[in-house]
């Protein structure tokens, strides 16, 4: 996908038209083509016709039983279908669809006419704008979907690829489960999946914030975690003694303590290889173990155990020895 190429077209088109938000999109349709909205059947948020066709006015269609948000969005999604070159002919927007064989290229036209729809309608300028003047980003994300006349979750996708790591979002719906979650590049702590019920401010104790607001019957959170997080412990015991006796405390079974220690070896490994491409410490090391840590449920013996902040803090002060010789 050309994506650089398709958000360039669209900033282009904010310069060449004055544009502001919200953006006209109906106005902006009917200077590239014609404009009509129908009924569409079946799963079909939109169609643009005689694409690139020499002599013929493309010819945009919208669905318009989709909510209005959605339908601004479809419009947008298919301005960038008339705008890009290299999309030719007609194309149906089909949603919640499986990716037949054969289909890739079409796949790619729809991300990219998704991308050009997202920076038309949430320009990159204006976010930048946003997160240097608001330090909330449930405020933020509120702000936006005002703003830009979005859906609050178009809003919150749009705002994750901007925000730094140590960010995840959680979406429920009016009786307490989870819609949608997801977590900005780069951090460690895994979102809660979907289907589960409101306890994320439980899961997430350590958490270094939380950030609300509602969305018609949808409840919207945004958890900050820190960076760095202190060693409270200062043992002088090795991680290996502490994580057996832990082991000798929880099972039995030889080969369940095996199991053990290749789960938590693995889960410390993955979180000391990404620490280590940055700012290396104790502090941002700890952060991320506990990160990577939290919500693995088959090793909640071994993490609930009295012992485990020891065994954590011993474990974590011999990987930082040993980077340092």
């Amino acid at each position: 996908m050309r994506k650089c190429v398709v958000v360039n077209y669209a900033k282009r088109m904010h310069v060449r038209h004055s544009l502001e938000l919200p953006v006209d999109l109906i106005g902006l349709a009917k200077k590239y083509g014609t404009l009509r909205f129908i009924d569409i059947p079946c799963q079909i948020d939109g169609i643009t016709a005689n694409l690139k066709v020499p002599g013929t006015k493309p010819t945009i269609l919208v669905n318009k039983t989709r909510p209005k948000k959605r339908q601004r969005f479809t419009l947008a999604h298919e301005i960038g279908h008339v705008v890009i070159p290299w999309h030719m002919g007609t194309i149906f927007d089909i949603t919640d669809a499986g990716v037949p064989d054969g289909a890739i290229d079409y796949w790619d036209m729809e991300a990219e006419a998704n991308a050009f729809a997202t920076e038309l309608l949430m320009p990159s300028s204006w976010m930048l704008g946003l997160l240097e003047n608001f330090n909330n980003p449930a405020e933020i994300n509120e702000k936006m979907a005002y703003e830009a006349n979005v859906s609050a979750i178009a809003a919150t996708l749009r705002l994750k690829t901007f925000l730094p790591p140590g960010y995840i979002f959680v979406v429920y719906t009016s009786d307490g489960k989870i819609a949608y979650s997801g977590r900005t590049e780069g951090t460690h702590a895994s979102p809660p999946a979907r289907g589960e019920d409101q306890r994320a401010k439980e899961q997430y104790g350590y958490a270094q914030d939380f950030y609300e607001f509602h969305s018609g019957q949808e409840h919207y959170l945004w958890i900050e975690f820190p960076s760095e997080v202190n060693i409270t412990l200062d043992t002088k015991r090795k991680w290996r003694d502490v994580l057996d006796e832990i082991l000798d405390d929880v099972t039995d079974s030889e080969e369940q303590k095996r199991t053990y220690k290749q789960q938590v070896n693995g889960v410390l490994g993955y979180a000391n290889g990404v620490v280590r491409r940055g700012d290396y410490n104790e502090r941002s090391l700890c952060s991320a173990c506990i990160q990577r840590f939290n919500g693995k449920e088959h090793l909640k013996p071994i993490t609930s155990h009295l012992k485990f902040e020891e065994f954590l803090s011993a474990k974590i002060r011999d990987l930082i020895d040993k980077a340092g010789r």
